[in-house]
């Protein structure tokens, strides 16, 4: 007998993708059998994936595209429902191939259309292979097509819900809450991944009367690698060279960033009136899918052995990231020595750049008002991106004075790499100081900052949604060694980042070696204890059995 695991997206990448792919693995490892339903473009490169299935025009058959020998005890095999290039996401982002819509944007046709072909594809699935568990992930549609799957097959369903799919398609449409409910009136067993997912789950189960789901709720948190982010065990400077090593290929392929394009937003004189056409003209000479052509020189480029605050995910408003650089020179006017590594995809890089330009030419007043008008700095609602503007008239005139105080550029103290993977990660991860995860939007989980303590680095994360469980642990585990200001969301947000970085780099010059050394054993004993992904596995097989 199978487990049936379906994800309608990639299986690499951040968040609910490496939630499902590490879930498979281990499963895997532990001589589970399990069928994946999927869209990634190459799963035949994941290296738990026995054989590969795609299916024809009209999901009536399929055929073996590729196979593999794997190193587990379980079999997997992946299959592809053919789509006819068409997919419906959460949150908008570009899929190479796909023409792609956010749900809320969808025809009811379009809608009705997906939902036939996935279940067309799934029923034949089902027809030709033993399934005990069909285990569903995000709200919708995959829970409702399991729903229609259980007229016709007998087996448990189990839906893991990430908050993507709840905050921004069910909440926001009727139409697919009523999509929500009914998938819910037949699960056998719920699954959130943090104290956060649980408590919205909740409330929105009261809203739609179906209280008794409550009993049926688990909490099973997203995990880490942790044979992969470890502490690093190499000199800061072997592990840079390791790292330019895992980036040379990529790096040689680019479509990515060049310098000289790159100098074109952050080198140029900026205006209310050139700053957009600056900005479309960047974002149409590279592929923000792709890390800089010019990442080698950049990581050549970092003494290493400065301390290093890092930042990496998707370049989104909803990520922050502007509240760690309206922070930042505060960071450098007590901390010179200290490097901002950006990395990620996306497109908030530009505006983050802009701001990194005024701020540079001690600008407060152009970029409070290049905040108010330029739309690259509106939301959804064509509303100011939360807090920037509120943080300049509070904190502009200091952070000018912090700019004006440095006998430096602070343009040479941001790095922004690109896109990194994993496997590169696991080699730069470990030789940073500090992790930043400045969300600013509800966050499912805080995978990146458990990442982080894995490796022993020290993460700062916004006290909001999931990311206060990890505050609240990080801060336990200091007790006073580290002074930690909760970085609440309101116009100090930026100060907070920045007096939690300082607090610990100032902390870490104090540590002898071996302090230092236990320090960062003790983030790591952490996350072994409660993030690991072996545990977190044996959780789920604990749901299936039960």
């Amino acid at each position: 007998m199978a487990i049936l695991i379906t994800h309608g997206y990639l299986l690499t990448g951040t968040g609910s993708n490496l939630y499902v792919n590490n879930i498979v693995r281990e499963l895997l490892k532990k001589g589970e059998d399990v069928i994946l339903v999927c869209q990634d473009f190459d799963p035949i490169k994941i290296d738990f994936v026995n054989e590969l299935y795609d299916f024809n025009v009209d999901n009536t058959a399929y055929n073996l595209s590729a196979k593999q020998e794997t190193p587990f005890a379980g079999n997997c095999k992946c299959f592809r429902p053919n789509l006819n290039g068409f997919l419906p996401v959460y949150v908008y982002d570009h899929y190479e191939g796909f023409e792609v819509k956010e749900f809320n944007s969808c025809t009811d046709e379009e809608v009705q259309s997906y939902v036939k072909q996935n279940f067309s594809a799934m029923d034949l699935i089902m027809q030709n292979h033993e399934v005990s568990v069909v285990n569903t992930n995000h709200m919708v549609m995959f829970p409702y097509l399991a729903k229609l799957l259980k007229e016709k097959h007998d087996f448990k369903f189990v839906i893991t819900v990430h908050g993507s799919a709840l905050n921004f398609t069910v909440k926001k449409d009727k139409r697919f809450e009523n999509f929500a409910v009914e998938s819910l009136k037949v699960v056998d067993d719920i699954v959130v991944d943090s104290l956060h997912a649980d408590q919205e789950l909740k409330e929105f189960l009261e809203e739609v009367s179906m209280e008794y789901l409550i009993q049926k709720m688990e909490i099973i948190p997203a995990g880490v690698d942790i044979s992969s982010f470890g502490i690093a065990q190499k000199s800061r400077e072997d592990m840079k060279q390791d790292f330019i090593a895992s980036i040379t290929e990529n790096v040689s392929n680019s479509n990515g960033r060049t310098k000289l394009v790159s100098s074109n937003i952050l080198s140029a004189n900026l205006t209310s009136e050139n700053s957009t056409s600056l900005v479309a003209g960047v974002r149409e000479a590279y592929d923000y899918r792709h890390i800089d052509q010019d990442a080698i020189e950049k990581v050549n480029d970092l003494n290493i052995n400065d301390n290093n605050v890092f930042f990496v995910g998707k370049y989104l408003w909803t990520k922050g990231i502007y509240l760690i650089l309206l922070g930042f020179p505060e960071i450098l006017k007590q901390q010179p020595n200290t490097n901002l590594i950006i990395a990620g995809f996306g497109p908030f890089r530009e505006p983050a750049e802009l701001i990194v330009n005024y701020l540079a030419n001690g600008d407060v007043d152009g970029l409070k008002s290049e905040l108010q008008t330029n739309s690259l700095f509106h939301g959804e609602d064509e509303k100011v991106i939360p807090l920037a503007v509120e943080i300049l008239e509070k904190h502009g005139s200091k952070i000018a004075q912090d700019v004006a105080s440095l006998d430096f550029d602070i343009r040479t103290k941001v790095t922004f790499t690109g896109i990194l993977n994993h496997a590169q990660l696991v080699n730069l991860l470990p030789i940073m100081d500090v992790l930043i995860a400045p969300s600013v939007f509800p966050e499912a989980f805080g995978m990146v900052a458990i990442e982080a303590a894995s490796c022993g680095v020290y993460p700062v994360v916004t006290y909001q949604s999931a990311f206060m469980e990890i505050a609240d642990q990080v801060k336990e585990l200091v007790d006073g060694r580290v002074d930690i200001e909760n970085v609440i969301l309101d116009y100090n947000a930026s100060t907070h980042i920045a007096q939690n970085v300082l607090a610990y780099l100032s902390k870490k010059e104090s540590m002898t070696v071996e302090e230092s050394v236990a320090f960062k054993a003790s983030l790591r004993k952490l996350v072994v204890d409660l993030y690991s992904w072996e545990g977190i596995a044996g959780k789920y097989r604990n749901t299936f059995a039960s």
